[in-house]
């Protein structure tokens, strides 16, 4: 069984748990499962794009801006932060313009998965200043975004070298390069799972405990 049989059962795992907690899972939730339902769609693709012996670079091109916008949405929901609502846009017509006129094919888009990392960090490490300034009772596990935005804290600063730097290690066969790819996969892992603990736990939002 290797990486990539594992991941897809991680994602189907994330998937199904989704579905089966569908009427109760948080609109914040919901924007995740799609992302997980996208990504596996999107894996599938480029894996057979890539065994057709093609490039599947422009796979990631179109996936990553929407990969993004998703996730956006989905701390927009839970958090009502109105500037990430505004942003979206902004990273669409982003990924647009690097991917034509910046980094067009055959190059991996690596300057906008970067910024997008760079995105997530910062979302993740002001949702969890946002859990500790908070008044209420409620713990840390039982906030669904806790979970998603750590597995996209750890992914995010475990990645933004190894993905960053794609088009490079790509002309190379080194030692660091297959570490930071088996690290790459080994984040993946916890990312997704992430998904599944963050369905599967109490459905508290932070925007809920602002208002009360």
């Amino acid at each position: 069984m290797n990486w990539y049989i594992i991941y897809l059962i991680i994602l189907t795992i994330a998937i199904l748990t989704g579905f089966f907690r569908f009427q109760v899972i948080t609109a914040s939730n919901k924007c995740f499962l799609l992302l997980v339902l996208i990504t596996f769609i999107t894996e599938i693709i480029a894996r057979q794009v890539a065994l057709s012996g093609a490039s599947n670079f422009l796979v990631y091109h179109i996936f990553t801006p929407i990969q993004c916008s998703i996730a956006f949405l989905g701390f927009y929901f839970d958090t009502k932060a109105r500037a990430i609502l505004y942003t979206i846009p902004l990273m669409l017509i982003l990924g647009l313009i690097l991917s034509i006129w910046v980094q067009p094919l055959p190059s991996f888009n690596t300057y906008y998965i970067s910024i997008e990392l760079f995105f997530f960090t910062f979302l993740s490490i002001v949702f969890f200043r946002k859990l500790l300034i908070v008044e209420t009772e409620i713990k840390l596990r039982d906030f669904p975004l806790f979970w998603i935005s750590c597995g996209l804290l750890i992914f995010s600063v475990t990645n933004l070298f190894d993905l960053g730097t794609m088009n490079f290690f790509l002309l190379l066969n080194t030692t660091l390069d297959k570490i930071l790819t088996y690290a790459r996969y080994f984040t993946n892992y916890i990312l997704y799972s992430s998904f599944i603990v963050a369905f599967l736990v109490k459905q508290n939002t932070i925007s809920d405990q602002y208002g009360k």
